[in-house]
């Protein structure tokens, strides 16, 4: 399976809406979404089902970082 992350303006900021997988080799494609709309940035996970561990790796720099999720 695939990971989708779909865009969501907000008067606070941007959510990103991720659904599937959060694997290694999609990290390349949300870092690049994140960079593009800065923060404030939340990440909703509502839907993601699995996790890897570079995934989760990735989820630890941006709370880190103050994106919250």
């Amino acid at each position: 399976m695939t990971l989708r992350i779909e865009r969501i303006r907000e008067n606070q900021g941007t959510r990103i809406c991720l659904s599937g997988e959060l694997r290694g080799a999609h990290l390349v494609d949300l870092c690049a979404e994140l960079e593009q709309f800065g923060k404030p940035a939340t990440l909703d996970l509502d839907e993601v089902n699995v996790v890897d561990i570079d995934g989760i790796r990735f989820l630890n720099q941006c709370q880190a970082q103050g994106i919250q999720w």
